[in-house]
């Protein structure tokens, strides 16, 4: 599966982004006919848990 990344207020490493790669593959498995996506990482402002993920 072809995914776009978007870092959002930070640079995502490559090893970060081969896990996420990795994780989503599993959804084939599911569904087939999954071709594309994107997947929005955001770093927030406030709290502990400051980070959000969208696919």
């Amino acid at each position: 599966m072809k995914l776009q990344m978007h870092s959002i207020h930070f640079d995502a490493d490559q090893k970060l982004i081969d896990f996420i790669q990795k994780k989503v593959d599993k959804l084939e498995t599911f569904y087939d006919r999954v071709v594309d996506g994107e997947v929005f990482l955001r770093l927030n402002n406030s709290g502990i848990e400051n980070k959000t993920v969208e696919i």
